[in-house]
């Protein structure tokens, strides 16, 4: 086997860019090899030794950071172990005498560290491997090249690479904790009997090497298995035109089309159907110009017969050939239509919504969210219940402050090495019962976390103004302060967080035991433990809570800041303007979803300005005031209309046509109550999560595979799962929520 993959396979999968890479530096000497006797080279030797040199220094580097963790380590574990055998030794003393007693406390707190003993032992097994393969790593580039340019590198320089490497000849303190933890687990466990002991520590030892080999082969599988598709899907697809062909002599060309454009189609000719009815606004055709412009959209949107950003650009356009902006009961011609158009496009939520995205853009690149969740993660253990309810709390909370577009594939990843350790156990489950008992909990544990975090990520949603979309167009139609919106969201959100924790834990059996693959995945990241924040992440986090105060405070400095999106200014210029954000971090902003919020503004002006959106208000209005109903009743009715709607069509679009219309409906009640009707449908367009199409969190957990290409959960999980979880978020909103919203909305008046 050629060194290269021997060193691929025996490497610790954690340190993988800290190895020499012996594959660039024999790219380097072929390169050399291909210039005629080195000719337009300088001198071939130090460009080789440059590159090998500087990987060598980083080796020697990283070895002694890691033997200085392991010696810190050691200084804490040793007097604890000594203390344990001590105690040990008085309770034999004491068993001879008193032969039935139970085991101490003392007793069974040494079982616990029989795990900390070979986890340690195991780490400074990898460091001497590490060390020895690099060793090895260097002597064989140093052969390699001697023999490729007939040169005797390896003569003349390998002593002094030796020099650069102490522990070429062996590693004296690593070796000596060894036997140290060699010597206390032959004493707790082996009667004293350390090769029994090291047998023992050794057969732990390859079995995880044995656990980690596996892992890179599912990631081989894994690519192998892209790669398959990359070239079997357009074969494929070309077969399919074929046969679309041949069926058109059967069936008639609508058939042939796809559910969303025919869906399109129809639309399109309700649309023309309203524009050439008279009798429909008969003395108004701006009015029904509006309602056609609003059906058509309505229809492109819900269907996705094309994508949503390409029909929200289609709105100012279909606005200004319509004719549908009125201003002060004057028709507008193309040209001011146009002008007014493009004004309302870019109002203060679009800067808002900047200023979140500039936020969340610093906070993934400088991976603060996730070193702050993988700490809480490895804080709090490997229990199953305990795993899946600290990721729905670290989802709703993401959520909170990146926008629900961004968490779900942040927590995703973060749960990314559990999802590989337990792909890993179920191929290994036929060992045995008990393995494969381990392998099925961690899988149900596996979908309960994916379904979890899609569930709390659409419930962070609610969290903050700036957790979703939809909470945007809220703010647009009426102002609802920050203060205000978290004393509604944040208890709401612990109470949901909770009730989709019981269910979930209820649905997929999970007791309360420790888990296998968590376990690995915790041990397998211990070495992001030791890293310290840098002065660009303190940064980031001090202008990101700044920025967030002040839009709680933005209510009191209107006089100052005008509107709040003028304060989302504040973290695009400090981000961008100091480094910290580049210009591709700028490119990789959710562009689509900033078209979409536009296009929603286009439109939301356009049934305002027409009176369309006055006439379905008062329509609306008239019939809850013909029925006497409550405020409470409306509040339920409207909120379980969003509910069904928004479960279907993503959150966004339910938001940009329904928050109009409530909050129309709304001024007209007397005494008007716009401002709940508004908060309360907002909240409710992200309780809605029955379907993978209901929102970005669950279009984002339908994707989630394992490395085989199976899907942890599926439209039927939706269903069974996230429908129900849908009525207890529309339950507790139309019960604490609609308390805590008229709380609120005091507040503010």
């Amino acid at each position: 086997m050629k060194f290269s993959h021997t060193l691929s396979l025996n490497a610790n999968p954690d340190w993988e860019s800290d190895y020499i890479d012996y594959a660039a530096l024999k790219k380097t000497i072929n390169e050399i090899s291909a210039k005629t006797h080195g000719e337009g080279l300088e001198n071939p030797q130090t460009i080789f030794l440059q590159k090998l040199t500087k990987m060598v220094k980083h080796v020697h580097d990283f070895f002694y950071a890691k033997q200085a963790e392991l010696e810190k380590e050691m200084a804490r574990l040793q007097p604890i172990l000594e203390k344990s055998a001590s105690q040990q030794n008085l309770q034999g003393l004491s068993d001879e005498d008193t032969p039935l007693l139970k085991p101490t406390i003392a007793q069974s707190m040494l079982e616990d560290k029989r795990a900390e003993i070979c986890d340690m032992f195991t780490r400074c097994h990898n460091l001497k491997m590490f060390g020895e393969l690099n060793c090895t790593a260097v002597g064989k580039i140093l052969k390699k090249y001697d023999k490729t340019l007939n040169d005797d590198l390896k003569e003349t320089r390998l002593e002094s690479f030796k020099q650069m490497l102490p522990f070429w000849d062996g590693a004296p303190v690593i070796e000596k904790a060894m036997d140290t933890l060699k010597h206390y687990f032959s004493h707790f466990y082996c009667n004293g009997d350390e090769d029994e002991a090291e047998r023992r520590l050794m057969l732990m030892v390859r079995e995880l090497v044995t656990y980690q080999r596996h892992s890179v082969w599912l990631d081989v599988v894994k690519d192998h298995r892209k790669n398959e598709e990359a070239e079997i899907k357009a074969p494929l697809l070309r077969k399919g035109n074929d046969a679309l062909k041949q069926g058109e002599k059967w069936f008639s060309p609508f058939m042939q089309l796809t559910l969303a454009t025919q869906l399109g189609l129809v639309g399109f000719a309700v649309f023309l159907a309203i524009l050439w009815t008279p009798g429909i606004f008969d003395d108004d055709p701006t009015k029904r110009n509006a309602l056609a412009l609003l059906v058509l959209v309505s229809v492109l949107w819900a269907a996705e017969t094309f994508a949503l950003f390409v029909t929200a650009v289609l709105v100012p356009f279909l606005a200004v050939i319509l004719r549908v902006i009125v201003i002060e009961g004057t028709r507008l011609d193309a040209k001011s239509a146009s002008q007014h158009v493009f004004a309302s496009m870019f109002s203060h939520v679009i800067m808002l919504l900047l200023g979140g995205f500039s936020i969340a853009a610093a906070l993934s690149k400088y991976n603060i969210v996730k070193v702050v969740a993988a700490s809480i993660g490895r804080h709090f253990g490997s229990g199953t219940r305990v795993v899946l309810l600290v990721n729905i709390s670290i989802a709703t909370i993401s959520s909170m402050w990146i926008s629900n577009v961004a968490a779900p594939v942040l927590c995703f990843s973060l749960i990314s090495p559990i999802l590989k350790e337990a792909t890993a156990q179920s191929s290994r489950a036929a060992f045995g019962s008990i393995q494969e008992q381990s392998a099925n909990r961690d899988h149900r544990l596996c979908r309960a976390l994916v379904m979890g975090i899609a569930l709390a990520s659409n419930v962070g949603g609610m969290a903050s103004p700036i957790s979703s979309p939809q909470n945007l167009f809220a703010i647009e139609y009426t102002p609802i302060g920050w203060v205000a919106w978290f004393v509604v969201s944040i208890p709401m959100c612990v109470f949901l967080d909770l009730i989709i924790f019981a269910w979930l834990v209820y649905c997929f059996d999970l007791p309360n035991v420790e888990s296998t693959a968590v376990y690995y995945a915790l041990q397998r990241d211990r070495s992001g433990t030791s890293k310290k924040f840098t002065m660009q992440q303190y940064y980031v986090i001090v202008v990101s809570v700044s920025v967030v105060l002040l839009w709680c405070a933005s209510l009191d400095m209107e006089s100052l800041t005008g509107q709040m999106g003028v304060l989302g200014i504040i973290p695009f210029a400090l981000f961008f303007g100091t480094g910290i954000l580049s210009k591709q971090d700028l490119n990789n902003f959710l562009w689509s979803v900033v078209i979409l919020a536009m296009g929603g503004l286009v439109l939301g002006e356009a049934v305002k300005t027409s009176g369309l959106l006055d006439v379905m208000a008062e329509n609306i209005a008239g019939v809850i005031e013909y029925h006497s109903l409550s405020l409470w009743s409306t509040f339920s009715i409207f909120t379980f209309l969003v509910l069904v709607c928004t479960t279907f069509v993503s959150h966004t679009v339910g938001a940009i046509v329904v928050i109009p219309i409530v909050q129309a409906v709304g001024s007209q009640m007397h005494p008007s109550h716009a401002k709940e009707l508004v908060f309360a449908a907002a909240l409710a367009c992200s309780a809605a999560m029955g379907l993978p199409v209901s929102g970005f969190p669950n279009m984002t957990a339908v994707s989630v595979e394992d490395n085989l290409g199976n899907r942890f959960v599926n439209t039927n999980d939706f269903l069974k799962y996230a429908v129900p979880a849908s009525l207890f978020s529309w339950c507790v909103l139309v019960s604490l929520g609609y308390w805590l919203i008229t709380i609120a909305a005091d507040m503010d008046n």
